[in-house]
Parts: structure tokens; sequence; C-alpha cells
């Protein structure tokens, strides 16, 4: 069974994880960057991207699409082993939508597409950390988030956490949750991840950001 993954950037976390999904999973897929122009004038304007399309039928969530994928193979164990694994993992799924939230708002400032106030800025990134220190306690010093396996949750929130680790990680956060860091090397590092990613790393110090003024 083939999938042709629809995106825009090479960058987004959203595809990104999608494709590293596939991969681990065995099924052949097909990428195709496009424009939102040239994807809404092909599949309209009430569908987004990342999409996905298998066997003629459609899908354009994000998480919708990594419980697809997975299912599709179920012996890749990447929706779990159980009913109660799957279920976990959604919990993590649940997480993982307010943590790109933030993610993308400090990401972009620091990266000067999105201008914001030094106060505003301080808020996101609180709220980031927040929700990364959620994460840490479901963690809770595993290898991974369900069961002894990467699964989607794992491709999902090391997906999300690739550039702001990279680009944002300061000391004082990195001591709130070192299991969190210590399970982001440990899937960036897989073979599948850095197809898609590259090779990344966490940095000792954030880069500077500069702000909008009052």
């Amino acid at each position: 069974m083939s999938l042709k993954i629809f995106y825009k950037d090479s960058y987004c976390a959203n595809a990104n994880s999608i494709k590293i999904a596939a991969d681990l999973s065995g099924a052949e897929f097909e990428s195709v960057k496009t424009t939102k122009e040239e994807f809404t004038a092909s599949k309209g304007d009430k569908l987004s991207l990342p999409y996905v399309e298998v066997e003629e039928q459609g899908l354009s969530e994000t998480n919708t699409i990594l419980r697809h994928i997975a299912r599709l193979n179920p012996d890749s164990n990447l929706y779990g082993k159980s009913l109660y694994e799957s279920a976990m993992i959604d919990t993590v799924l649940d997480h993982a939508y307010s943590l790109l939230e933030e993610a993308i708002k400090i990401t972009c400032t620091a990266l000067g597409c999105r201008s914001t106030t030094s106060a505003d800025f301080k808020a996101d990134k609180e709220k980031y950390v927040a929700i990364l220190k959620e994460l840490e306690k479901v963690l809770d010093g595993k290898d991974f988030f369900v069961g002894e396996g990467i699964t989607i949750a794992d491709i999902r929130v090391a997906s999300i956490c690739a550039y702001p680790f990279r680009l944002l990680m300061d000391p004082g956060t990195a001591k709130q949750v070192p299991n969190l860091i210590a399970h982001f090397e440990r899937i960036s590092a897989n073979e599948s991840f850095k197809k898609f990613f590259g090779t990344t790393h966490v940095a000792k110090r954030p880069i500077k950001v500069k702000f909008a003024k009052k």
C-alpha cells in the first residue's frame, strides 16, 4: 500500500513526523512538495498541509495521519502493543498539540519571522517549558513514552522539539527536563529521524533573540 505525502516545507515538524512514521512503518510512500496555492487549487480550500493520500482517500490532520499510518502496519508497534498502550500514546499526542503551538511561537520569534516583545516571548517560553515539564513527568525516566520501543508519541514529541531544542535550550530548562532531553537525543539518533531532520543537537546556550520595541 503506497502513501502520497503532500507537504510545503522540508523543515515542517508536522510533515517530517509523518515521513518518519511512514519510514519506520515500512510503508511505501512518495513525498510531494507543493505550495499552499497549488494544493488549494488541486484539493480545495477545506483541507490543509501536510496531507496524505492512501488509495485515493485523503487525511489532513497530523495526529490522525500518524495514527492511520501506524494502524496500516500493526506489527510495527508504532501505535503500541495493546489498546491500553494506544490510549497512553493518545495522551502524549494530546500534549503535543499544546507543545506545537508554543514551540512555533518561540521558534519563529527566534528566527525573526514573528515579531514580539521580550515580555511576551518570556511568557510564551514559560508556557512551552511548562508543557515540557508535563511531558517529563509522563516520560518518568523511561527510554520511550509508551512501551519498550519507538512509537508515534516519541516521533511526534521529538519532531516538535527539534528546532526549539537546537535554538533555544538553556541550562535552566535543561536541568528541569533531563529525561526529555535524553529521550530527544535517543530518538533523533534514529536513522529515519536523521533522514528528514538531518543531524541535530541540543543547544548549550540559546541564540540571541531580537525583540520588538514596546
